[in-house]
């Protein structure tokens, strides 16, 4: 089973991770339409992986703010029906209560991140039954199925947080 770590594109943002937000806006990222960088950091486990992104936090009305907000999101890996490997988003996990905990200042920070993003991995692969060492998916038809237990549990912690409030 293939086990995989990389840190190189998080280690460009660590400082501002450290200080909390961003250097600076620039000609690619503004206020009105965010920072979203993509896979900074990478824990890939046989046929799913969980990926460290780093967004803007969004403001009161309707733009961003520079704070820096670490995320993890989820993938998995399935087979299509010509037995092609094809990776499939399935959604960020910190809407269940699995939040990025890493001290960025600390010397060993990438031992802390290896060691949270495997821990929030196998939380989500206990909690979404993703599958490790076997495709998650087979075919075309399904390969959202784990995306698509995401969004009934999201619906469902939705629905009772509302429940709770009235």
């Amino acid at each position: 089973m293939d086990y995989i770590f990389k840190t190189e594109l998080v280690e460009y943002y660590r400082n501002e991770l450290i200080v909390g937000e961003f250097d600076a806006w620039d000609d690619y990222h503004s206020a009105k339409d965010g920072r979203f960088e993509r896979g900074t950091a990478l824990l890939e486990l046989g046929w799913c992986d969980i990926e460290l992104n780093i967004n803007s936090a969004a403001d009161d009305h309707g733009g961003y703010i520079n704070k820096t907000v670490p995320a993890y999101f989820i993938c998995v890996k399935g087979k299509t029906e010509e037995g092609d490997e094809n990776w499939s988003p399935s959604g960020y996990i910190d809407d269940f209560g699995y939040e990025v905990n890493v001290d960025w200042s600390a010397d060993n920070w990438k031992e802390l991140l290896e060691k949270d993003m495997f821990e929030n991995l196998m939380k989500a692969v206990k909690r979404f039954d993703i599958k490790i060492d076997e495709p998650n998916w087979k075919g075309e038809n399904h390969a959202f199925d784990v995306f698509d237990r995401f969004m009934e549990l999201a619906n469902h912690k939705t629905c009772r947080s509302q429940i709770d409030q009235n």
